[in-house]
């Protein structure tokens, strides 16, 4: 879209405020915008973005560890034209599930409050999320914990430490590739 730098702070104004603009200005004329990242409130409540413009599929990250959002953050971004929202724990996803229909959830067991097995529970008797695309990546390797998970509704099963190729694997057998 053509905007100029006037519409460019009432965008920021009205918006959420998480907005990301590749933009060249020379002076004040028109410039080249493209609105990428709206994550603090609904897409449908945001003024700027309407939806995420070249964001083509939605993945919620749930883990504590900073570093394997990040790790799967990367991961996805890399090899999907992707939005990746991302929760410390279970209680956090619960806040973030209801404003956005994710197309998978990678969710850790072992978190706070609420861990990944009771998320896993609550989104199979969701009606909201039940088709949703489960992918639990935990340290937790054992059968009986694998048995667990699967008996709950998830769909596949990642014992960490785990490749970028094995990640991307198991994503590609529920998501389309870009």
């Amino acid at each position: 879209m053509d905007v100029d730098v006037y519409q460019i702070r009432r965008l920021l104004r009205l918006s959420c405020g998480r907005l990301q603009f590749p933009i060249h200005i020379t002076s004040y004329r028109p410039a080249q915008a493209q609105v990428y990242v709206c994550r603090s409130v609904p897409q449908s409540e945001c003024f700027a973005c309407k939806g995420h413009i070249g964001m083509s599929l939605r993945i919620l990250v749930v883990d504590d560890s900073s570093a394997m959002r990040a790790y799967v953050r990367a991961t996805v971004e890399d090899n999907w034209n992707a939005h990746v929202e991302e929760a410390t724990s279970g209680f956090e996803a619960l806040r973030v599930l209801p404003r956005e229909k994710f197309d998978a959830v990678l969710v850790d067991i072992n978190m706070p409050n609420i861990n990944g097995l009771e998320l896993v529970a609550f989104m199979r008797r969701s009606e909201t999320h039940r088709e949703t695309p489960l992918i639990i990546i935990s340290t937790e390797a054992s059968q009986r914990d694998r048995e667990k998970a699967f008996s709950l509704g998830a769909n596949a099963y990642l014992a960490k430490p785990f490749s970028v190729e094995q990640l991307v694997e198991t994503i590609s057998q529920f998501l389309k590739r870009s």
